[in-house]
């Protein structure tokens, strides 16, 4: 049954969908523009909070198109003192045949990747939290991320193994220390017991440095393999994976670092833009228990600029593997922000074109530098017709 009542919580400013029910048989879905508690609920910007009480509530996502689609996020922490319960990801409601069912504690997030998933338009994912035992205390943080897979899609994980490298967009390198020039993974071999297969620097320990992928999810001693991620692993010297924009255009960047290792130390994490180690676009310390997001919306890049995800030590060098999972998406041109740019644009580009204001009404929250065709920096602009229209054709 849809969440029928929609209301405001002054005193937070918490937005609600409900059933419009009374405990314990109230149920719904929770959102605040900024992170708060509800006495014991946790509300964000950044996630969903879903409360079943003595019910299951569930966020359902429908298939817009067919298509690939990559599917990332978790459940996590939603009440600041938790009860275990249920949570499930069902793949068209089908709940004899879960994608994802298990029991969460709610202290410790659950996450789930899904690389290069099959769906058909109208087909749809839930995303459902429910009572195994008492229904108090039960409030779960929901954050998911659809990411449609065009054929101006490139995915770190799902274009593994690199057959040679570089390979298309996609390069594998390590270096001396953080910032020093970078080097070519030269080596590739399939370690046999796990089917893991590598790309290293062929170094003796802790001189080595590797990425690794698996075709299914293993673990190489403490390190953490799997389908869904590239693990990085570099003990003394830092490891890079670099991508290289094959051409010009707006680029949405999105993804995360995690965990690779089964008892991780901390270390360090960046993304460079053109191997800029002095303007990073991130760079920090990570744990690695946990996941570090980044989401960069409508990255301008001319042809051959790259970005550089890096691991590297910046203590012990021992248990620095680290899982990346990057997706960029071209999104020039994107004017209905539906994750393809087709001749369903072609309204949208004259609308955004002829009237903006009803354009954003009609798309919102889709950024307008989708329509900056030429990268020029003006938009909406006449001066994009050409460009969209070559675009379109395949001429990019």
């Amino acid at each position: 049954m849809l969440l029928q009542r929609t209301w405001v919580e002054q005193s937070t400013g918490t937005i609600f969908w409900d059933n419009a029910g009374v405990t314990p048989n109230w149920a719904g879905v929770l959102w605040n523009p900024e992170r708060k508690d509800r006495g014991t609920v946790m509300v964000g910007p950044d996630w969903l909070t879903i409360d079943p009480q003595n019910h299951a509530v569930l966020v359902r996502w429908t298939a817009p198109m067919s298509g690939t689609w990559d599917i990332t996020a978790c459940f996590g922490q939603g009440d600041t003192v938790p009860q275990p319960h249920g949570i499930a990801i069902l793949r068209n409601y089908a709940t004899d045949t879960p994608l994802l069912s298990q029991t969460i504690s709610g202290t410790t997030p659950v996450y789930f990747d899904f690389t290069n998933f099959q769906m058909d338009a109208g087909e749809t994912l839930e995303f459902v939290s429910y009572r195994t035992g008492a229904w108090g205390n039960l409030s779960t943080a929901l954050s998911v991320a659809v990411t449609y897979i065009s054929d101006d899609t490139y995915s770190a994980a799902g274009e593994a193994p690199l057959p040679a490298n570089p390979s298309g967009t996609w390069s594998y390198h390590w270096s001396d220390s953080f910032g020093s020039p970078l080097t070519l993974l030269q080596r590739t071999w399939v370690e046999q017991s796990t089917g893991t297969i590598i790309w290293d620097n062929a170094g003796v320990t802790p001189n080595w440095a590797g990425v690794m992928w698996n075709p299914e999810r293993k673990s190489l001693g403490t390190v953490m393999v799997s389908p869904n991620w590239l693990t990085l692993a570099p003990q003394l010297n830092p490891v890079a994976v670099r991508w290289t924009a094959p051409m010009a255009a707006r680029w949405d960047v999105c993804g995360y670092f995690g965990q690779g290792d089964t008892s991780p130390l901390s270390h360090g994490i960046a993304i460079l833009r053109n191997y800029n180690v002095t303007a990073p676009l991130l760079n920090q310390s990570f744990g690695g228990a946990n996941r570090v997001y980044f989401d960069f919306a409508s990255l301008q890049l001319e042809a051959d600029e790259t970005l550089e995800f890096v691991v590297y030590r910046t203590g012990d060098w021992g248990s620095l593997s680290t899982a990346l999972s990057v997706i960029i998406t071209s999104v020039t041109g994107d004017l209905n922000c539906d994750g393809a740019v087709n001749f369903a644009d072609i309204n949208p580009f004259v609308l955004f074109l002829a009237n903006f204001s009803t354009w954003q009404a009609t798309y919102p929250g889709c950024p307008p530098e989708h329509g900056d065709i030429n990268g020029d920096g003006t938009y909406p602009s006449f001066g994009d017709i050409n460009p969209f229209v070559a675009l379109l054709s395949g001429g990019n």
